[in-house]
């Protein structure tokens, strides 16, 4: 986590302050335990790759766009956020966690004019597929644009 917060202060610094911040971790299918195969460890593992890296990021960013008026924070997790999967039984857990916490900042900073959103990808990211990167900024563009809603699932 030091080297997160070491990139997000070099980036503060070369370019005087963050205004969008877009969060998406991904450890790869190897990391990934079924409920069943689900331990402590297990979790830890995932609670240390996407949950408390994506906190320490917030705290580095959300003073200064409180300050500014301004600002937006993106989280990305999978399906397993919002429904549970077997499947990746640990992951689910972590990134479900990410959603409670991206939940609460964006029902904390909306009255602030402060945008936190979320989108739930339920495809594998490709490129020349319908889960190509274009398709998914598409989603994420209009999301941050129109500020109406605070989540996305893709594909719908």
């Amino acid at each position: 986590m030091a080297a997160l917060k070491e990139a997000l202060q070099a980036a503060k610094k070369d370019f005087g302050r963050i205004d969008v911040l877009e969060f998406s971790p991904y450890a790869g299918p190897d990391k990934f335990r079924h409920v069943l195969e689900t331990t402590p460890g297990k979790v830890l593992e995932q609670v240390n790759g996407y949950l408390l890296p994506a906190i320490l990021a917030v705290n580095e960013v959300v003073p200064e766009m409180i300050k500014n008026a301004s600002g937006a924070i993106l989280f990305t997790t999978g399906l397993s956020a919002m429904f549970p999967l077997p499947f990746i039984g640990n992951v689910g857990i972590a990134m479900s966690g990410l959603r409670n916490y991206a939940t609460n900042l964006h029902n904390e900073l909306k009255e602030k004019g402060r945008f936190v959103g979320h989108l739930s990808i339920g495809t594998f990211i490709q490129p020349s597929t319908a889960g190509g990167p274009d398709y998914i900024a598409e989603v994420w563009y209009d999301l941050y644009e129109r500020k109406n809603r605070f989540e996305e699932t893709f594909p719908n």
